[in-house]
């Protein structure tokens, strides 16, 4: 196994293998071999949960891909997602429907207008975040806001309140 130098962190369910192994659709040395980088640019791991709120402070962007052939994966909303958000990470998704909604509400990822982009899509968002540090800060900024304003268990709590109170 090779070690690899954490550049711009990426968290998702990435493999690390070999230069120029891969698994799935996604191969670690995807950087190298389409920027011509001298390293490998991408890390991750499998992170036990009482760890993630340490391993998300290392990461710049997350991604989340699902197969929204399946209608349920077409508008689900992950836990990650909101993960992500909560800790002020941009998050690179294709077109799922919700995820999608919300990126582009609040400016607080991209979003690959296909169903099913390809390896080189995701890492050309990812390259393009890397450079654009300005971008990436005001993603970042976005996403805490969302979570602070929309998406956090209080505001969740008005909402639902709202709604029982409708009811009577």
């Amino acid at each position: 196994m090779v070690a690899y130098l954490l550049m711009f962190g990426v968290f998702g369910p990435l493999f690390i293998l070999p230069k120029g192994k891969q698994h799935g659709s996604f191969s670690i040395s995807l950087f190298t071999q389409l920027y011509g980088l001298n390293y490998p640019a991408i890390h991750c791991k499998w992170v036990e949960y009482e760890n993630l709120p340490k391993e998300l402070n290392q990461v710049h962007a997350g991604y989340i891909y699902f197969d929204i052939r399946n209608i349920n994966k077409k508008y689900a909303l992950p836990n990650k997602f909101f993960s992500f958000l909560n800790n002020g990470i941009p998050v690179v998704v294709n077109r799922a429907m919700d995820m999608k909604n919300i990126i582009e509400k609040h400016q607080c990822g991209i979003v690959i207008d296909k169903d099913d982009p390809t390896a080189e899509e995701y890492v050309e968002q990812f390259l393009r975040l890397y450079k654009d540090r300005k971008m990436l800060a005001r993603m970042s900024k976005n996403a805490r806001e969302a979570m602070k304003n929309h998406y956090c268990w209080e505001k969740m709590e008005e909402r639902l309140a709202a709604i029982y109170k409708g009811l009577k």
